[in-house]
């Protein structure tokens, strides 16, 4: 078979999988591959790649398992996700693969968050606290054990935060960020300790929104993301 303009590296180093993966998630975000599109069937894939089927195999289950790619008798085809559902899980199965740098997300995290929640101050009124507070306690009676519903309250109470900032883009950016740290937190279940500490700091945001004080919505917000950071990175070291 031919060299085509369109045909992918041939792959050099390794994990293998994770590069052919890369390759693929890369020319979703550049917009060669779209939404519906075919990709080449696996033997033309060992080609192009000049990888074994095996590997092959193992990156397309793996996109598969993330939800960017479908396979049908017909053959495989890119799934219809947005290309920012595509970029979260690809960075979370980033990090699954090589073990992404948690500073990194909350780098991100940190820069996006600090601003998008003093840029909320603008906007945020007496019946947005109530809502924050509400959800803040539906969060501390959530039991330990059910992480999912916690995690996507969390997600609810910041997401409303960094929407009253006004600014969509940030407030998009944030939640890829978030996306990706939500599944670095399923990984690293917190402990009931921290369950509580975490309470107690959407309480203190909530405090610090109301104030309308600016200073005290920086301090805060760092200061909460601080404590998580060092949270998860101790118990991924103990899981090592």
């Amino acid at each position: 078979m031919g060299a085509s303009a369109n045909a992918f590296r041939r792959v050099e180093r390794v994990p293998l999988a994770d590069e052919i993966i890369a390759q693929i998630v890369e020319r979703i975000r550049s917009g060669s591959l779209r939404p519906g599109d075919r990709l080449p069937t696996e033997l033309e894939l060992v080609e192009q790649f000049g990888v074994s089927r095996s590997s092959v195999r193992e990156a397309l289950k793996g996109l598969e398992i993330l939800g960017i790619v479908t396979r049908t008798n017909s053959g495989t085809f890119i799934s219809a996700t947005s290309p920012a559902s595509a970029l979260t899980r690809y960075l979370s199965a980033d990090f699954i693969a090589r073990r992404l740098e948690v500073v990194d997300v909350y780098e991100a995290r940190r820069i996006l968050e600090v601003e998008l929640t003093t840029l909320a101050l603008r906007n945020v009124s007496g019946h947005d606290i109530e809502y924050l507070r509400e959800l803040a306690d539906r969060m501390a009676a959530t039991p330990l054990e059910d992480l999912d519903a916690y995690m996507d309250l969390d997600r609810v109470f910041h997401s409303e935060i960094c929407n009253l900032s006004g600014n969509a883009i940030l407030a998009t950016m944030w939640l890829i960020a978030f996306d990706v740290f939500a599944e670095i937190r399923r990984s690293v279940p917190p402990t009931d300790a921290f369950r509580r500490l975490s309470d107690e700091r959407h309480r203190l945001l909530v405090q610090a929104l109301a104030s309308g004080d600016p200073d005290h919505v920086r301090r805060t917000v760092s200061e909460s993301l601080a404590i998580g950071e060092k949270d998860i990175v101790q118990a991924l070291e103990k899981a090592r």
